[in-house]
């Protein structure tokens, strides 16, 4: 089965891990000569920073960035290795009392635009997966919203099984969970379950199903005990109304 939100990864996790400078310190990392103890390190360092960029890329889970924070430790370890083997070492020769500059200083004096970078793909990745990547999904989906929000009242509790979110504050409808996706915090099988039990006490008036998320067991029955489809025109998802 192919994976819909690859090249999504790709652009997220590779290009914002190149603005954060970890390709540089890799390609350092693995090819730098270097004393064997810190050599050691680099290579263990370097080949978990490949491992994790690929685990990350090709997920099926949401985007989040926080996921970067599993880099922290080995760019870390990079970055003190090539360092201390590099401009520090050209640093020791020369006055005695003359003043290192700090781990961070130097790395950033050579490498300020890779900051730059990142944050200017921050700021335009949004826009490219909307307005480049998934134009025709983000069109259906705000088709969906307003569907939503006229066949419901203003008092009715939805849900909607998608990764996003977004569907609650656009139709101005209130979510029958607080769990607001499936995709989110739903590894513990405590909160699966909360997840279920509060679809099936609460009673949504309208569930909607992104045909791309998939669709729980428990789920499934549910919907076949208490609800009916509603017809519609949409591509990647589906209405049910509750009987």
């Amino acid at each position: 089965m192919s994976n819909p939100v690859l090249l999504e990864n790709l652009l997220f996790y590779g290009l914002l891990t190149i603005g954060l400078g970890g390709l540089r310190l890799v390609l350092t990392g693995l090819f730098q000569s270097k004393p064997s103890k810190q050599y050691v390190l680099s290579i263990f360092a370097s080949v978990a920073i490949l491992l994790l960029a690929c685990l990350e890329i090709f997920s099926t889970e949401p985007i989040h960035g926080s996921r970067l924070a599993e880099f922290l430790p080995f760019l870390s370890i990079l970055l003190l290795t090539h360092i201390r083997t590099g401009r520090l070492e050209g640093a020791n020769r020369r006055r005695r009392y003359e003043e290192v500059p700090s781990v961070w200083a130097i790395f950033l004096k050579g490498n300020a635009y890779l900051s730059i970078l990142a944050l200017a793909y921050l700021f335009l990745a949004p826009l490219v997966a909307r307005y480049v990547l998934h134009s025709e999904q983000y069109q259906e989906r705000a088709r969906m919203e307003s569907t939503v929000k006229r066949q419901t009242q203003t008092s009715d509790r939805i849900y909607v099984w998608d990764d996003s979110a977004s569907a609650y504050q656009a139709s101005e409808r209130l979510a029958a969970s607080s769990l607001l996706t499936p995709k989110l915090y739903t590894g513990l099988s405590e909160n699966r379950t909360k997840l279920v039990n509060d679809l099936r006490y609460n009673q949504p008036k309208v569930i909607v199903v992104n045909t791309k998320t998939a669709l729980w067991t428990e789920v499934e029955q549910l919907l076949a005990e208490s609800y009916q489809p509603v017809q519609s025109e949409f591509k990647d998802f589906k209405l049910y109304k509750l009987k």
